[in-house]
């Protein structure tokens, strides 16, 4: 399973932003791995008062189609191949 990062965490330094999608909404977000901190979308990571805490959300790993299709290629995304 492939699932992809965008940058460290600006607020934990310590976690990767993964892209998720929102299983209700459908939307895409980044969220931290480690404190849970989240940003609906790329350019809002570089502030980090926008980050929101995605605790409730339930939601899953995106897929480069679904990268793809809701207009984020052009963001440079890292590829973490873990086992599940």
């Amino acid at each position: 399973m492939i699932r992809y990062w965008y940058q460290n965490c600006p607020s934990c330094q310590q976690g990767r932003l993964f892209v998720e999608v929102n299983d209700l909404s459908k939307e895409m977000f980044l969220e931290c791995e480690e404190c849970a901190r989240a940003w609906k979308t790329p350019e809002r990571v570089l502030a980090t008062e926008n980050a929101f805490l995605a605790t409730d959300i339930e939601s899953r790993f995106a897929s480069g189609d679904e990268i793809a299709r809701g207009g984020w290629l052009e963001y440079k995304f890292h590829e973490a191949t873990e086992n599940p």
